[in-house]
């Protein structure tokens, strides 16, 4: 799959999020807004595909849209985006960690 610049920005900063704590959050936030802003204008489409990736609630996204002034857009999407990730992350880490507390007769 051929990802734009826009898209390729995005993915990396979401990793960036994990990889690189020195970054803070709102600097990714910023970036990742930047970013969304660019797709906004340039690939709608895009940007609808890397929401549904990331499994953004279409529902809730919707909701905050309404009530958001035009401005806000990209800002409360890369919110969104990045608190998705954060979520991704701490189910990884709990799954991880209940992995390796299996009795060892019930190991496969």
């Amino acid at each position: 799959m051929f990802m734009n610049k826009n898209e390729e920005r995005i993915i990396i900063l979401l990793q960036s999020f994990e990889l690189k704590p020195h970054l803070s959050e709102e600097k990714i936030l910023q970036e990742i807004t930047n970013a969304i802003e660019n797709l906004i204008g340039s690939d709608f489409a895009k940007l609808t595909e890397i929401l549904y990736r990331v499994d953004v609630d279409e529902k809730q996204l919707k909701e905050n849209l309404r009530q958001a002034a035009p401005e806000q857009v990209a800002q409360i999407i890369a919110r969104m985006l990045l608190e998705r990730h954060k979520q991704k992350l701490a189910l990884r880490r709990q799954f991880q960690t209940s992995k390796n507390h299996i009795p060892e007769d019930e190991k496969w």
